[in-house]
């Protein structure tokens, strides 16, 4: 009987394993078997236009730069923000005096505001947006009183960091093919089958010998995968097989939290975002 290569369960495998695999199995060729490239000229360059086209998407969906700036900026304007509560705090054991009526002004904003620092970005950021409005104007007097605005001017420099890094990241994730990566996948496999199928059919009618060592070498790169990855068997036609979600696709970054900086405890009241393989250039 012709040796053939064997089958493998293509959908199991991660993003960064899938497109490892199969960029092996499409490098391996001018190795070992170039003889492939004259013989199934149109098979061998179909998998290369989908491995060139499964690349390009695995890079766009990794997560974005801009994410930890982002994160950098909201923790610097919750430590700023922190840090201006506990001075309007300080104030607040003055016995008497205006800078004692400026504090409580402040502080009551701060407790009508209840920004909470692990709340959701966007939101938290609209929110501190407002409270700046109202420090910057409305109680701009008051903030002049305790000394506060080199703290009110970092916070708000801070804010707009994150505020225009997001916009900047929502244009860059709008460029993004929506469930792109899983139907590049689902290309590859289908051109890496076609010319699997067109191998196993030239070493059953044919001498096998320009193909053997090809075929040995994908069968012992099978053979390990399966073993390191159990589910990963033949079970190609079963229809009901889950698929690894595209999960680098969308990283999940636009429910994401603030930095989680505490707030100080007040006198009164209170406050309410796999593996990637080889890429080919």
């Amino acid at each position: 009987m012709a040796t053939k290569i064997d089958k493998i369960y293509l959908a199991q495998m991660t993003n960064g394993a899938h497109f490892q695999f199969l960029t092996y199995a499409y490098e391996r060729i001018d190795v070992l078997c170039p003889t492939l490239k004259t013989r199934f000229p149109d098979e061998v360059e179909a998998l290369k236009t989908c491995l060139e086209n499964e690349d390009k998407l695995l890079v766009v969906s990794q997560k974005s730069a801009l994410t930890d700036k982002i994160a950098h900026y909201d923790q610097l304007r919750d430590t700023y923000y922190t840090s201006f509560k506990s001075l309007v705090k300080s104030y607040l054991k003055m016995p008497e005096g205006e800078d004692l009526e400026a504090a409580k002004t402040l502080w009551q904003l701060t407790v009508d505001y209840a920004i909470d620092p692990k709340m959701q970005l966007d939101r938290q950021t609209g929110m501190m947006a407002n409270i700046l409005n109202d420090l910057e104007q409305k109680y701009s007097a008051q903030v002049e009183k305790i000394g506060a605005k080199p703290l009110v001017d970092k916070m708000k420099e801070a804010n707009e960091q994150v505020k225009s890094l997001m916009a900047e990241r929502d244009q860059e994730y709008s460029h993004r093919v929506i469930g792109g990566t899983k139907a590049a996948r689902k290309a590859t496999d289908e051109a890496y089958e076609k010319l699997v199928e067109k191998i196993n059919a030239v070493v059953l009618l044919e001498d096998e010998a320009p193909y053997l060592d090809y075929i040995k070498e994908m069968n012992a790169r099978i053979a390990r995968y399966k073993h390191e990855a159990p589910g990963a068997h033949v079970e190609e036609e079963a229809d009901d097989k889950p698929v690894v979600p595209d999960d680098t696709e969308n990283p999940g970054e636009s429910g994401e939290t603030g930095g989680g900086t505490e707030t100080p405890e007040e006198p009164e009241g209170g406050d309410e975002e796999e593996d990637d393989g080889p890429q080919m250039h």
